[in-house]
C-alpha cells in the first residue's frame, strides 16, 4: 500500500506492506492520514484460486476527492 499527495507533504509518501486479506495496523494508520487529494496505490496483489497463487499484473490506484 502506497499513499502520496495531500497529507504526505513532509515525507513524500507512506508505505505499508500487507501480507493478508485485511489491512494491518500500519496500513490502517496510513489510510486514516489520507485526505481529499491523496493518491492510494495497492500493488503486488496476490490472488489464490484453483490454479494456484499468482501476482496480478495490474495495480489498483485512486485519488480521493
Amino acid at each position: 500500500l502506497i499513499c502520496t499527495g495531500k497529507g504526505f507533504e513532509e515525507s513524500g509518501f507512506g508505505l505499508a506492506e500487507v501480507g493478508g486479506a485485511y489491512f494491518n495496523g500500519e496500513a490502517q494508520a496510513l489510510l486514516r492520514k489520507c485526505q481529499a487529494g491523496s493518491t492510494v496505490v495497492i500493488d503486488e496483489i496476490k490472488v489464490k484460486g484453483p490454479g494456484g497463487t499468482r501476482v496480478l499484473d495490474q495495480n489498483i490506484s485512486f485519488t480521493l476527492q
